[in-house]
């Protein structure tokens, strides 16, 4: 037992590490948050939000992603000039699935109750796989990143990245799965955008792009929300939490 009446649970998914997060009082038919991590983090550092959440009922999975966590690690700063992040990102939008068949056939996830959500890196894995999967009630991004192509140009300039040859078919893959270039995928369902307007590490401006497209398609306005936080930097704040847990109960 852990915190807030919240049980943890270590599991594979075939070659996944997850960890699963329920509350006690909770028996059936959960509706279920699968939880992505940032870069260089891992799902262990995530335990108090998912307890948090998991105590509000919620069932939450957070899994792994690859090169983090049981799945070993790289040189994060030296592989992210070799294209990475978006391999990565890549892989748990395509593993999603694996996760969500296992997700409603063996934990008892309510099928039409299902979100996903994540910070960072997990921010962006989640427009992704939101923009693939129209089953999924609501999305909630943590500074991440719905325009993977704009992202994607200051990240580049940041590192200085010039060899446009080498990440031709990396950025090919990319662009087939941005948010952006899928908005008809997404528009009319709950989203909800949550960024510090101060953040070095993912500039806040393509998500503010994002929104200001999506915003003129959806026919109800209240179905997206941005949230940016004045001064704040790459931080997921208790207040972020709270705000994901309004949206959560009121579309979840």
């Amino acid at each position: 037992m852990n915190l807030f009446g919240v049980r943890e649970e270590k599991m594979f998914i075939q070659e996944i590490p997850v960890l699963v997060y329920r509350a006690e009082y909770r028996k059936s038919d959960f509706p279920t948050i699968i939880f992505y991590h940032g870069f260089s983090s891992n799902k262990e550092k995530q335990s108090l939000r998912a307890q948090v959440l998991a105590s509000l009922g919620y069932q939450v999975i957070v899994p792994d992603s690859i090169y983090h966590g049981e799945r070993g690690s790289v040189d994060y700063e030296k592989e992210i000039y070799e294209g990475v992040f978006w391999r990565i990102v890549l892989k748990n939008i395509e593993e999603y699935y694996i996760i969500k068949e296992y997700a409603i056939n063996q934990l008892d996830t309510d099928p039409n109750r299902l979100a996903v959500m994540g910070h960072s890196m997990g921010g962006f894995t989640s427009g992704g796989i939101f923009a693939k999967d129209k089953d999924l009630k609501t999305a909630i991004i943590v500074n991440g990143s719905c325009n993977y192509k704009e992202s994607n140009q200051i990240f580049k300039k940041i590192l200085g990245i010039e060899d446009q040859e080498k990440f031709v078919e990396l950025e090919r893959d990319v662009l087939k799965v941005d948010p952006f270039q899928n908005l008809d995928k997404i528009v009319d369902r709950p989203l909800l955008l949550l960024h510090g307007e101060s953040d070095t590490v993912v500039d806040i401006n393509p998500q503010n792009s994002f929104y200001e497209k999506a915003k003129t398609i959806y026919k109800d306005k209240e179905l997206i929300k941005f949230v940016n936080y004045p001064r704040l930097n790459h931080h997921f704040t208790v207040n972020m939490l709270e705000k994901s847990a309004e949206w959560l109960g009121k579309y979840l």
